[in-house]
């Protein structure tokens, strides 16, 4: 368990042992002085929490579960008649590569773009699956993305 701690305001009695204790427990301590400073020193926890993936240069993955959304007016010939698609969201974060920020871990931001599911059964080679086979995918959540007997509920309001 990591403990971060922080201390709002500017009296600083007990700032000694907040600081102890985060440091204790591999964590981050910081005091906010103003309502103006609170983002600022927040975003220095994702600094302190993405430094070891960024270290050791670990870029994961994330694929979001299938869900039903409206494709770009370029995209419509994947939609159905109501112009509506399963979807699936793939991020990963993006880390600073300069030599001299690498061993701070810098974090930069995270990036991330919708993928029609059609287009993701479009990259299996059917051919491999054999007459009898099909294929299907899970997200690194556990979330099926496609199955061949997946039938998603349309919602409409």
């Amino acid at each position: 368990v990591r403990i971060f701690t922080y201390l709002i305001g500017r009296e600083a009695a007990f700032a000694d042992n907040l600081k102890w204790m985060a440091c204790a427990n591999k964590g981050f301590f910081t005091q906010i002085s103003t309502l103006a400073d609170v983002q600022e020193n927040v975003m220095e926890y994702l600094h302190v929490l993405s430094r070891p993936k960024v270290i050791d240069q670990e870029h994961d993955v994330v694929w979001t579960e299938a869900y039903i959304d409206s494709t770009l007016p370029q995209a419509q010939k994947l939609a159905d008649d109501q112009g509506l698609v399963l979807m699936t969201t793939v991020a990963m974060p993006v880390f600073s590569k300069q030599n001299e920020t690498r061993s701070k871990g810098i974090l930069l931001g995270v990036v991330g773009t919708d993928v029609p599911v059609k287009e993701l059964l479009k990259t299996i080679p059917k051919y491999k699956l054999g007459i009898h086979g099909y294929a299907f995918a899970i997200t690194n959540n556990g979330y099926i993305l496609t199955h061949p007997e997946l039938r998603p509920l349309k919602l409409f309001m």
